[in-house]
């Protein structure tokens, strides 16, 4: 009997200490990252589409507070401080601006000033920046420009921006240490998220896997480029609408743009394409990932001029417009996703927001 519970109370140890390894070390991340990949089943995440209507429910800040989507989308603009702190350390703007979007958690005020406050995990990074906190009472402009300061210091010491985002979310040290995993492994590209991000302490990477896609899907999203050399007008904006084909209200999860076939469709960003082929809704259309968790997709094209697995550049051009698919004359339906959810192009595109 005893040699029984023995061997029991030997079998749940080695079952805690495997799960502890696949929950609590960067080799356990790894092993769960390639489990889940296997599986088809993508790396849990808090996502950025919690803060965009979806057309299912109010969108409210985890206070209930409404959070402003044309302030959490705005493209930075040069007259802000903001801005200005980003052109005096040499950090890009829209990646300024993804980080502290991130860091004030969607908030803001009437007026479209972000409620920044610094995270309670960036003490690291600040110090390794040779920065610290501002004294209790200090303006959100002041959080902010340490952030951003922060932030471009740290981009030479450890390689890349996604790494410097990734260290405000965790740690300097933890994040140098996961990089140098990656680099050991032969990873392809060590310093991105998804090369190094699987290799921190699961507690750390839970944590800063929302704030680092999420500023860096933002510092993308704000750079994107349009779909077309020229936007007349958007015949079918985002929203729900009645269906012209089906004559029910549904939501429509992208823009449409009327073009006569064969105009020329365009990358709005750099990616990678992830579908090239064509079913009976779409039609011919093209899917690129722009990394994060930032997606986009063209449909209804008649020609397309890529292949899944390439990379693309911006304003390259991948497909020629068409009627194909569920469509009720030529047309380009243009849609962006975050996380897998659709939000409003408009919101993120100047050639569509003017229209």
């Amino acid at each position: 009997m005893r040699r029984a519970l023995g061997r029991i109370t030997d079998l749940v140890a080695i079952i805690a200490a495997v799960l502890a390894m696949t929950s609590t070390t960067p080799l356990g991340g790894w092993i769960t990252a390639q489990a889940r990949h296997a599986l088809g089943r993508p790396e849990q995440k808090q996502g950025l589409a919690r803060w965009f209507n979806t057309g299912q429910k109010p969108i409210t800040d985890a206070n209930e507070v409404a959070v402003r989507l044309d302030v959490v989308a705005q493209p930075p603009r040069e007259d802000t401080p903001e801005s200005q702190v980003a052109a005096r350390v040499g950090l890009r703007r829209a990646l300024a601006r993804g980080v502290l979007v991130m860091a004030a958690e969607g908030r803001a005020d009437a007026a479209g000033h972000l409620d920044v406050t610094i995270p309670a995990s960036a003490d690291h990074a600040l110090a390794e920046a040779g920065l610290s906190r501002p004294p209790p009472g200090s303006s959100d402009d002041v959080e902010a420009a340490i952030l951003i300061e922060t932030v471009a210091r740290l981009v030479p010491k450890l390689g890349s921006e996604t790494a410097a985002v990734a260290a405000l979310a965790s740690s300097p040290v933890a994040v140098r240490g996961a990089i140098g995993r990656a680099r050991a492994l032969d990873v392809e590209d060590p310093t991105s998220w998804d090369g190094f991000g699987h290799y921190l302490p699961a507690s750390q990477r839970r944590s800063a896997a929302p704030f680092v896609r999420g500023a860096m899907a933002l510092a993308t999203a704000y750079e994107l480029g349009s779909p077309l050399e020229r936007i007349a007008r958007v015949s079918s904006p985002f929203g729900n609408r009645v269906h012209p084909v089906l004559g029910s209200t549904r939501m429509h999860t992208g823009v449409d743009l009327p073009v006569v076939t064969g105009t020329s469709i365009l990358a709005v960003g750099p990616g990678v394409v992830t579908h090239a082929g064509e079913d009976s809704v779409n039609g011919k259309f093209i899917r690129i990932d722009h990394g994060h968790g930032l997606t986009s997709a063209y449909c209804h094209a008649s020609e397309l001029l890529i292949a899944k697995h390439d990379r693309v550049t911006p304003a390259a051009v991948i497909a020629r417009s068409g009627n194909t698919g569920r469509s009720t004359g030529p047309h380009l339906h243009f849609q962006l996703e975050i996380d897998r959810v659709p939000v409003d192009p408009s919101l993120f595109l100047e050639a569509l927001s003017k229209r």
